[in-house]
């Protein structure tokens, strides 16, 4: 099990708005993958604000427990 810091941008899929990462959110979940990780970040943060309809990450960190 790991700890996965992440930044979290609302992204829009048509390409039109940039993804804006100056205004991302950090967050941090515990799983056993980084695909577990994203799923579980997405679960927590729910429908993303403004004109985005999808969520981006960026991975930070990675601690391992």
């Amino acid at each position: 099990m790991a700890t996965y810091k992440l930044l979290a941008a609302g992204r829009d899929s048509t390409g039109y708005y940039y993804t804006r990462w100056d205004r991302a959110t950090p967050i941090s979940v515990k799983a056993e993958t980084e695909a577990e990780a994203l799923e579980k970040a997405k679960k927590a943060l729910g429908t993303p604000p403004g004109v985005s309809d999808s969520w981006a990450f960026r991975l930070k960190e990675i601690v391992v427990d």
